[in-house]
């Protein structure tokens, strides 16, 4: 009897699919690098339809620095350059489709490493010492949402997740009594619940760094 094709679909938690696979490559992943990682994490049984890559774009906004007031453009950080360069081979790569949300300014916090030096003694305190505060919206809306309409259309026979995210779990129990399966892919990372890794039918161990050459 030969055995029967599945067909997944990936949804992908776009900041932490880039930590999970950063673990494998030791470095910043290129979108090709991702497909690489998702394409390894199939068996010989399987057949991927669709990948769903859920990310912000950076924050291009100006704002006071903390301490002198000065105005910081986020659009002229290293960083800014980065996520948009990778944001622009995304939307390039045929294998994702993107799900955009919108990344939020939240004020400044404090570097663990100011905190502890004024633990130390007191000094003045300088813009060097604080980072910004930038929360994801909508993502975790538009996963679980997806979540729930890729099982009630039965569009895939398993839904592959690769997320940290513990708000999920109603809507991967919705997907699990819609008859859908559920695998999760954490790589190594530890910041990941066990209840939310008990919703799913499957915890899928992933790690072949032989893939990924430096």
């Amino acid at each position: 009897m030969e055995n029967t094709i599945e067909t997944v679909a990936f949804i992908l938690d776009g900041d932490f699919t880039r930590r999970v696979v950063h673990d494998l490559v030791g470095r910043h992943p290129t979108p090709a690098q991702i497909e690489k990682f998702c394409r390894s994490a199939v068996t010989a049984d399987e057949r991927i339809k669709g990948a769903a890559y859920y990310d912000c774009p950076p924050l291009d906004e100006t704002r006071p620095l903390p301490v002198s007031g000065a105005p910081y453009s986020f659009k002229d950080q290293p960083t800014y350059w980065k996520a948009f360069r990778f944001q622009e081979a995304l939307l390039k790569n045929n294998f994702f489709s993107y799900r955009l949300g919108k990344l939020l300014f939240d004020g400044w916090r404090m570097k663990r490493a100011a905190t502890r030096d004024l633990k130390a003694g007191p000094r003045p305190l300088s813009d060097t010492d604080f980072e910004p505060i930038l929360v994801q919206k909508q993502v975790d809306m538009m996963i679980g949402l997806d979540i729930a309409k890729l099982s009630n259309t039965r569009f895939v026979d398993r839904l592959i997740l690769i997320t940290s995210d513990s708000d999920l779990i109603p809507a991967i129990r919705l997907a699990r009594a819609n008859g859908t399966k559920v695998t999760i892919i954490t790589g190594n990372r530890k910041i990941v619940k066990k209840r939310l890794i008990k919703t799913c039918d499957e915890h899928r161990d992933v790690s072949h760094p032989g893939l990924f050459p430096p």
